[in-house]
């Protein structure tokens, strides 16, 4: 997938997991359309993999899922993932 990195942020992120409790940092790569679009590809990685741990999309959580924009934004991702 071809990517404009103009859309593009990176965050980490710490947790504990499990009785052992160990550590496990958690980047997240988050990719969007364009400037303003609602949708976002979140892409997880843990400094154990190579290949990613999760993938995902996200909205925000006041957005209407049934939005034909929201739909096509949605389709669009998806058509690149293919």
């Amino acid at each position: 997938m071809i990517v404009d990195r103009s859309y593009f942020r990176e965050t980490s992120q710490e947790s504990i997991h499990g009785d052992t409790h160990y550590a496990l940092q958690i980047d997240h790569y988050i990719h969007k359309l364009s400037k303003h679009g609602r949708v976002e590809l979140v892409i997880e990685y843990t400094q154990r993999d190579v290949e990613p741990h999760d993938l995902y999309f996200h909205v925000p959580e006041s957005t209407n899922l049934n939005d034909l924009f929201i739909k096509q934004e949605l389709s669009e991702f998806l058509s690149m993932l293919n």
